[in-house]
């Protein structure tokens, strides 16, 4: 039998933790408005290209979590609050590569929650699914990601220009990757 907290969510379902924060895998059946509050939070609407620019509503998140093809985990604080997502994306394991993004809300940002979350996502990703890279693609406005990314490591790799359309002004994309061996120079910085 399933344990549900305050929140609605599976306390059983935890995936990685350490003492900030748990990963766990977010199911169509657990309480989503978390997940809508932040993913239809203004900011994290201009600057993230995957949510889009409407506003999503339960059969949009709950389509979204069953058709995912890939690691969709979901951040929860110690207080049991979901406060956001990270995922993995076009995983290639022929190459060993994989497309990686985290989304905060916008009232847990500041808080070091994005930060341990990717932390605990790449060690998964380089040591029990054997990625020899990770990548991303963040928009040049969104200087709160820039500083995430190059905090955790990420080198900047290449420019996509003009890709992203705000406010009647273009703003570039930054492709940033991590090697696997540069993780396992910083791991022991983290």
């Amino acid at each position: 039998m399933e344990d549900r907290g305050k929140e609605g969510y599976c306390r059983m379902s935890v995936f990685l933790q350490d003492d900030h924060v748990q990963l766990r895998k977010l199911s169509v059946n657990d309480n989503l408005n978390n997940y809508l509050s932040f993913v239809n939070e203004t900011e994290n609407l201009r600057w993230v290209e995957g949510i889009g620019r409407l506003p999503l509503n339960h059969d949009d998140v709950a389509k979204f979590i069953r058709d995912h093809d890939g690691l969709l985990l979901s951040i929860f604080n110690q207080a049991g609050e979901h406060v956001g997502n990270l995922q993995f994306t076009w995983i290639n394991h022929i190459n060993g590569n994989a497309q990686f993004g985290a989304l905060v809300g916008r009232r847990f940002s500041g808080q070091g929650y994005a930060f341990a979350a990717c932390r605990l996502a790449l060690i998964h990703a380089f040591e029990v699914l054997n990625l020899h890279r990770v990548f991303l693609t963040v928009i040049s406005g969104n200087t709160a990601a820039i500083r995430l990314w190059e905090k955790l490591g990420f080198q900047r790799e290449g420019i996509e220009r003009d890709c992203h359309r705000l406010d009647g002004r273009y703003y570039d994309g930054i492709r940033y990757s991590m090697l696997e061996d540069e993780y396992r120079l910083l791991r022991g910085n983290w």
